[in-house]
């Protein structure tokens, strides 16, 4: 038997309330109002943008960029300018959840005389989660100008492409499918083995409960019957998975690998796939049969 665990999603810096600092400089001109320009997402740091069908991968890093322009600047006695915006990013899946914890900072620059024509480049990256939901994701940046008071925001679109399972209200081993072998992403139809072949299969549970921190804990165990309904082989924990994370993991991956014998009775047999959710505190049970022939 194997099982596929994921890693955590690391938290990340997460946005603080952003106080207007009271200082005895006043503003100067701000030219054009605030906004956030050129804002791209790549896959490298810099890179060049992607483009409008271009599918991020799981687990793959986003890196993102943009501008901040038409800030206010102020001045002091002595005539020296600086500028002060403070910036947050967030990330969104397809369905409008948070996917990161947001990242936020400030741009606090001094300017020279020569800097009239300067503008901050606002950097962030940040890794998508192992198992995601193909769609749509979007990332939200927020500016706050604290000289001129303003605020401006944008959001820029990026695809990502994933495999979809169902959503579901209750536990349950979905989308159960035999397999040839362990890579084969096609399902076995109909589902039939030579004496001594492997039986691979893969599914998907969904549906159980989430204790704090998105925490779930989550097994799987199975017992083979043959066509006479005689139990033949059991195995009443085959894989235990118990994490959390930031983002909430909706599925867990789970793989099954029966081993029978070169000598054993050809006709139907029937897996009883046993799962069990921890924290809510149930168990769901399916049959899926096959044949060695």
């Amino acid at each position: 038997m194997a099982w596929r665990a994921a890693p955590v999603v690391s938290a990340g810096a997460v946005w603080a309330g952003l106080a207007i600092v009271a200082t005895a400089s006043a503003p100067v001109g701000m030219g054009a109002a605030l906004s956030i320009s050129e804002s791209t997402v790549s896959v490298v740091e810099d890179g060049p943008g992607v483009a409008d069908s271009f599918r991020f991968q799981q687990g793959e890093t986003v890196f993102y960029r943009a501008k901040v322009v038409g800030y206010g600047r102020r001045k002091d006695d002595n005539d020296r300018e600086s500028m002060t915006v403070n910036w947050k990013v967030e990330v969104f899946d397809s369905a409008g959840v948070a996917l990161a914890p947001a990242k936020a900072d400030k741009v606090d620059v001094d300017l020279a005389p020569q800097d009239k024509e300067w503008v901050p480049k606002i950097r962030h990256d940040f890794a998508l989660p192992p198992l995601l939901d193909p769609g749509t994701y979007k990332i939200v940046m927020t500016v706050q100008d604290e000289v001129a008071g303003t605020t401006a925001t944008r959001e820029t679109t990026f695809g990502v492409r994933g495999r979809t399972v169902e959503s579901s209200d209750v536990l349950v081993a979905a989308g159960f499918r035999f397999l040839r072998t362990e890579q084969d992403g096609k399902a076995l139809a109909p589902p039939v083995y030579r004496a001594g072949d492997p039986v691979w299969a893969r599914f998907d549970i969904t549906g159980y409960k989430f204790g704090e921190g998105n925490q779930y804990e989550v097994s799987y165990g199975l017992e083979v019957f043959d066509a006479t309904g005689k139990s033949i082989y059991q195995e009443p924990e085959a894989a235990r998975e118990a994490d959390q994370s930031f983002y909430r993991k909706r599925y867990v991956p789970g793989v099954l690998n029966l081993r029978p014998s070169a000598d054993i009775a050809k006709g139907e047999y029937t897996i009883a796939l046993r799962v069990k959710d921890a924290i809510g505190g149930v168990e769901q049970e399916s049959r899926h049969t096959f044949r060695i022939e």
